[in-house]
Formats: C-alpha cells, structure tokens, sequence
C-alpha cells in the first residue's frame, strides 16, 4: 500500500505510469491522490482495487470521466473536493463526500455513479451542482445503475437520476430534485419530487414539493412534524396510508392537497 499522486505529466490518460507519482499506474491497495494542481485532467479506468480515493479542497485538477473500485465496502473513503467539474464513476466504497462542487450552467459540477456504495454524502456549497446516477459529462444522460445504501444531503443542488437506487435519503439543507423514490427524510431545506412516490418524512423546516410535475405517485407513508410543509396542491399523490402528524396539530404544519384542499397553519 502506497501513495500514488497524480501529476498528468504527459497525458489524461490514467494507465499512462508516467502521468503518475510512483511512475506506476495505482495497485491493488492504493491510496491515490488527485492534488491542487496537475500538467493534465484525468480520464480513464484504474484497474486495481484500490484503498482510497481524495481529490483535495479546491482543486483545479478535472476528472473528466474516471472509473475506480475500491477494496471492499470496508472503511474504503472517497472524497471529492475541488472547484473544477468531476464525473466519477465509484464501486464498493464505503463513503463518498463531496465537500465542493462547482456551479455549471445546465450541467452537474460533481457526477457519481457507481454500485455496491454504502453511504454518499454531500456537503457542498449553496450553489455546487451534484448529479447522482449521471455519467460521461454530459448533462441529463443517465448512467447505468447507480447503488448507493444511504444519502446524506447537507448543502447544494443535488439532482438524483431514475436509475439511482437507495435504501434512504435525509436532507439536511440544500435542494434536491429527485426522480428516485424511496424512504426519505426531509429534516430542512427544499425537496422537488418528480416521477415517483415513496415514504416521507418531513421534519420541522422541511419542504417538499410534489407540484414539478403531473405525473400520478404514490405515497406509501406521510408523517409531518411541526412547521413541516408538503406541497401536494395538484392531486398527484395516491396515499396508501392516513398522513401522520407527529407531536403537532393541523394548525403547526402546512399541508396542500388538491386545489381548494389545503391545511394550513392558523
């Protein structure tokens, strides 16, 4: 196991070994460092498993389009930083944070996609861009399937593609657009639902907006909290279950459910 920076010397070309600290391409158990600044973007797959993945804070280094395995989904960390576009395609990692991502016109400034991920987090700032399930740098185009057990969104924009699949979400700031339904929990910050259903929670300064689109969802579980807002103004939802107030009555919460049907604070 060793530290294998990237320098690009020569080329983007990731199996070049002289683009490489080690003048080796990575092996198998790798720590490998993308630093501040290197002669060339990066591109490619590394074909070893490797221990560790770090694009360090603002990097001006761009990973084009680059596709990693780690390990195991043991303590395997990657961690993107950086204020330059990213598309990472990432397997078996047992967390992937993204600190930074840039603000792109229609496109992501942070790509992910990837199988067998543990946990994805997302901390970047109010403006990043964060596309998960998108691949190849190109705005709006899916990526094969994308396995991620749990997200964690704390700040930016995140957009969460039809193919991505989780086992949950909790929001804790930012604004995310999802097009993926599962259990989510909505603790602050704006959540935009598009296509599909799936379990809510909505926490005390969470707002979830159903209204993006007209297309019929179902909404297996609702449970809102004081000063919790669900916006359903335009009868999408299909609810299996009764919505659940948690430890607040109708006059502490905003809930819109077909038109000339709102519940609302008094």
């Amino acid at each position: 196991m060793a530290q294998n920076i990237w320098l690009g010397l020569v080329s983007s070309d990731c199996t070049d070994e002289d683009n490489w600290s080690l003048s080796l391409v990575p092996a198998t158990g790798d720590d490998v460092l993308v630093p501040a600044s290197a002669t060339n973007s990066i591109t490619g797959t590394i074909a070893n498993a490797i221990n560790s993945f770090n694009r360090v804070d603002n990097s001006q280094v761009v990973i084009s389009y680059l596709v990693i395995t780690l390990q195991s989904q043991t303590n395997k960390n990657v961690r993107i930083g950086g204020t330059v576009a990213c598309s990472l395609s990432v397997s078996y990692a047992s967390t992937i944070e993204i600190s930074q991502a840039t603000s792109v016109v229609n496109s992501y400034g942070v790509m992910i996609s990837g199988t067998n991920n543990t946990e994805l987090q997302v901390d970047s700032q109010s403006s990043g861009n964060v596309g998960i399930g998108f691949t190849n740098g190109t705005y709006g185009v899916t990526a094969a399937t994308t396995e991620i057990t749990t997200l964690v969104l704390n700040g930016g924009i995140t957009t969460i593609s039809p193919v991505t699949t989780f086992t949950s979400l909790t929001q804790n700031g930012g604004v995310v657009n999802s097009y993926a339904g599962q259990i989510n929990t909505i603790q602050s910050g704006q959540f935009n639902v598009f296509n599909v259903g799936g379990t809510y929670t909505v926490n005390q300064g969470g707002v979830v907006d159903l209204t993006q689109d007209i297309i019929s969802k179902t909404i297996t579980n609702l449970n809102v909290y004081k000063s919790g807002s669900w916006n359903d103004s335009n009868s999408v939802g299909t609810y299996t279950n009764p919505i659940t107030l948690v430890g607040c009555g109708l006059e502490d919460c905003s809930i819109k459910i077909g038109k000339g049907r709102h519940i609302m604070p008094s």
